[in-house]
């Protein structure tokens, strides 16, 4: 598929994050207490979700596209998103695509 094709799919803008920002990331558990579990820097941010680079730490190593997770963006409120794609780039870095989830 061409890159022109992949940019027609995107529903929403992206854009370049702000470069101080962190995203707390919590994988287990879907409780009513956000308890974030990995911090991770945001290299694409758009309405619709984010593009995340973390370590490949636990609880990042046995996370899986599908899965869930919630997201906490600068002073947003904690949001629940879905794993979408997920690239191991040298076995020391992740980058991970995250949907936004209705509520």
């Amino acid at each position: 598929m061409t890159d022109r094709k992949k940019e027609e799919r995107r529903r929403y803008l992206r854009y370049p994050p702000d470069p101080t920002e962190i995203v707390m990331v919590q994988f287990s558990g879907e409780g009513d207490q956000f308890a974030p579990e990995i911090a991770a820097l945001p290299s694409e941010e758009s309405r619709g979700g984010l593009r995340l680079v973390m370590l490949n730490r636990k609880p990042v190593d046995g996370v899986e596209a599908g899965g869930r997770c919630i997201v906490k963006v600068a002073s947003l409120g904690p949001q629940p998103a879905e794993v979408r794609w997920i690239d191991v780039d040298d076995g020391e870095v992740v980058r991970l695509g995250v949907k936004f989830l209705d509520n």
